[in-house]
């Protein structure tokens, strides 16, 4: 599977910081999901992109909107994030915006998601990490 780069000028430790974000949600949604529908969600992520139902913000990655979606859907269920990914029609820019604060409220690797969310209730200390080899 090939996913597009991004054009955005980065310094090397930016590409340095993405690419190790990268390598992660490769991993965590490897664990979560199974390396199949991972890169189906890539290449799901990626048509949107390319029928211009959204943009991927500046200093983020497929793979990156893929966790965040993936982190959503387990832990909220409906969010913005969600309805483009399945969406027929163009977010306006409002839109773009709310789904770029989205991504960054769920956090690089999910932890502010998760702390909103153990605020809210008591969660289990096993999850799918504990269980992988």
């Amino acid at each position: 599977m090939e996913i597009k780069k991004q054009t955005a000028v980065a310094t090397p430790e930016v590409n340095k910081e993405i690419q190790a974000i990268n390598n992660f949600c490769d991993s965590a949604l490897d664990i979560l999901i199974g390396t199949k529908k991972r890169d189906a969600l890539y290449n799901k992520i990626q048509a949107q992109v390319d029928r211009g139902i959204f943009r991927i913000p500046v200093g983020m990655s497929v793979q990156r909107i893929a966790h965040a979606i993936e982190m959503s859907r387990i832990y909220e269920g409906k969010s913005i994030i969600l309805d483009a990914l399945n969406s027929d029609k163009k977010l306006t820019e409002i839109q773009q915006i709310a789904f770029e604060v989205h991504i960054d409220g769920i956090g690089k690797r999910g932890e502010k998601l998760q702390k909103r969310m153990a605020e809210k209730q008591t969660l289990t200390s096993q999850s799918k990490f504990n269980k992988a080899t």
